[in-house]
């Protein structure tokens, strides 16, 4: 079942402007809704730190090949990294070489946990029988084993978030934002301005933090409306952790809000702006180019902790 609801809000054209973001989203799917940020803002938020600006190359790093497809999303439970590509979904140890978690290799595009359960969205693989948007996929068993949950042949998110039974989910075609609040039984589809990542307040989901080309926006009624944030930085990537939430923005550099979205710290920079970001704890990690960076000091300082592509580079 599907609602649409009316709201008021800017009518937005967005064009992908970032040259590996736009390379990364159209190799799997025609994207013209929601577009990352394309230059940074004039740095209105607190400054917490300097930082280097660039991430140290650690001992433990990793080096892979195994790793072929287009890297779409992160997530982090515990110090696993998991990873959806192109090629399935994986995970990475520390200090371990990447592995497939996932039986298919279908393109998992929005990737998101809540609870014990993986929420995933995207394209099917070569082997299956399957509509070519995948709407809401639903995993019980750690990402092994995936159902149909709703919304196949309709949508493709490529950005999930989800606290309990609540899901909401970015689609990539147009960067309309879906609800359901009953984990894919029933979805709204919201009109609100095209998205590109959203995250939940943490201690309150019914705000939302959303990024777009022209800045900011903040919801405190979950999705219905949004407002613009003017003194927020501009952010392309957003991940939200029970402490608060952390944002990269379009220049590399990574920020921190402890208030749901109204004020945020400059914590650290990244060699440029990273193409997925999630975040647990005092935990940041980010794909920037084809390396894997982490933080353990949120966001002040990060180092590689996998690099794509260079098993063989020594």
């Amino acid at each position: 079942m599907i609602h649409r609801q009316g709201v008021h809000g800017r009518a937005i054209v967005l064009v992908l402007g970032i040259a590996s973001a736009a390379t990364l989203l159209a190799a799997c799917s025609s994207i013209s809704g929601g577009a990352p940020p394309q230059s940074p803002a004039s740095a209105p938020a607190n400054v917490e730190q300097p930082s280097s600006g660039a991430s140290q190359v650690a001992e433990d790093t990793i080096s892979t090949d195994s790793l072929t497809g287009h890297i779409h999303n992160l997530a982090l439970q515990g110090g696993t990294i998991y990873l959806g590509t192109h090629d399935g979904m994986w995970e990475q140890r520390p200090g371990q070489q990447p592995q497939q978690v996932s039986e298919e290799n279908f393109d998992v595009m929005g990737l998101t946990r809540t609870g014990t359960t993986w929420l995933a969205s995207g394209h099917p693989g070569a082997d299956m029988q399957a509509p070519s948007s995948l709407g809401l996929r639903i995993s019980t068993d750690g990402g092994r084993t995936w159902t149909q949950g709703s919304l196949g042949g309709q949508v493709d998110f490529h950005r999930l978030v989800a606290q309990g039974n609540l899901v909401m989910g970015i689609g990539s075609a147009d960067g309309v934002l879906w609800r359901t609040q009953n984990l894919g039984r029933a979805w709204r589809q919201l009109d609100t301005p095209p998205l590109f990542d959203l995250a939940l307040a943490p201690a309150d989901a019914s705000t939302v933090i959303g990024t777009t080309q022209n800045g900011v926006m903040r919801s405190v009624d979950g999705g219905a409306s949004f407002n613009p944030e003017p003194d927020a930085p501009l952010l392309a990537l957003v991940s939200a952790t029970t402490q608060g939430i952390y944002g990269a923005g379009a220049d590399g550099t990574i920020y921190f809000s402890s208030d749901a979205g109204k004020n945020w710290l400059s914590r650290g920079n990244l060699r440029s702006q990273p193409t997925a970001l999630t975040a647990q704890g005092n935990d940041v990690v980010a794909l920037v180019g084809d390396v894997v960076v982490e933080s353990s000091d949120g966001g002040r300082t990060f180092h590689d902790r996998l690099a794509i592509g260079h098993a063989n580079a020594n």
